[in-house]
């Protein structure tokens, strides 16, 4: 096919067209999540309250009280592959998600839980 065919233009504006739209659609979700993240300190109360529950959360995980809690609680320090057999042996998995915690020494002492509960385990390594 030559590269001044009509079939060649026609897939290189369709290539165009795709990118224009990616494009478009990478700014109209920039501008909705800003709108939503500044609306929250305005007074979208909903959200405000789920940012600040996730962002209580990951405050928890990353502080050192947690983490040396976890250590002690655990043994010792582990890799993700180590972590993964150490859930499989004291944890039982439950695809009952109600009443899940998401504290991980309360997810330790309640010895089972669902996918998120040992992806917040590993989080805290």
């Amino acid at each position: 096919m030559k590269p001044g065919s009509h079939s060649a233009r026609k897939h290189n504006g369709m290539g165009r067209k795709v990118a224009v739209f990616s494009v478009v659609l990478v700014l109209a979700g920039s501008l909705v999540a800003a709108y939503l993240w500044s609306s929250a300190n305005n007074g979208s109360e909903g959200f405000r309250v789920f940012r600040d529950h996730y962002l209580g959360i990951m405050s928890n995980l990353d502080s050192g009280g947690t983490k040396s809690s976890l250590v002690l609680r655990l043994g010792g320090e582990y890799n993700f592959a180590d972590l993964f057999g150490w859930e499989h042996s004291k944890l039982s998995f439950s695809q009952d998600s109600a009443g899940w915690f998401e504290d991980p020494i309360d997810i330790l002492n309640e010895g089972k839980g669902i996918c998120v509960q040992f992806r917040v385990l590993s989080s805290c390594r």
